[in-house]
């Protein structure tokens, strides 16, 4: 049996960090800091965890994408571009401000890619994991991971191609 409260007084703040970086919402956050802890009780009853920050990460990235997918869900019923636009338009001219504009444009963008591809992204460029340590919590081969993370790639340069082509014709130069 675990100390949950043990566990979530030394993760916590761990799953925090990693949600409100996905997600850019104090609320969404929150509320994804209460399913990864509810999810990890669901799983630790048939599994054993040896390396708990890797395993909360991991399930912290899983969930917050899916609310990313979830939100953009909903902007798109509501109305994307307007939103998108006004977000665009209120960004800065300074180098931060430029980087603040891109991780909302690759957030909107990761939301649309395969689970897996996105999961492996953000672990990788956003989190600093090391493929090796993302092979060995998804349960992958480091080749498969090292193709995901490639496919990831792909699909958001193609997507920041059509989507945003504004900003890819200045890398091109």
């Amino acid at each position: 049996m675990h100390d949950w409260q043990d566990i979530v007084k030394q993760h916590g703040p761990l799953v925090w960090r990693v949600a409100f970086r996905v997600l850019q919402d104090r609320d969404d956050a929150a509320d994804c800091h209460q399913e990864v802890f509810i999810d990890a009780m669901r799983r630790t009853k048939s599994t054993t965890i040896e390396d708990w920050p890797a395993f909360l990460r991991w399930l912290t990235v899983q969930r917050a994408i899916d609310r990313l997918r979830s939100r953009n869900k909903l902007r798109d019923r509501i109305d994307a571009e307007t939103e998108v636009d006004e977000v665009i338009t209120h960004v800065a001219p300074d180098s931060e401000a430029k980087l603040n504009e891109l991780t909302v444009i690759v957030r909107t963008e990761l939301a649309n890619i395969p689970e897996l591809q996105a999961q492996v992204f953000w672990l990788h460029c956003i989190e600093e994991v090391a493929l090796s340590d993302i092979a060995s919590q998804l349960g992958l081969s480091h080749s498969h991971v090292r193709v995901l993370l490639h496919r990831c790639r792909e699909r958001l340069r193609a997507a920041m191609e059509i989507n945003h082509p504004s900003l890819t014709e200045k890398n091109k130069r």
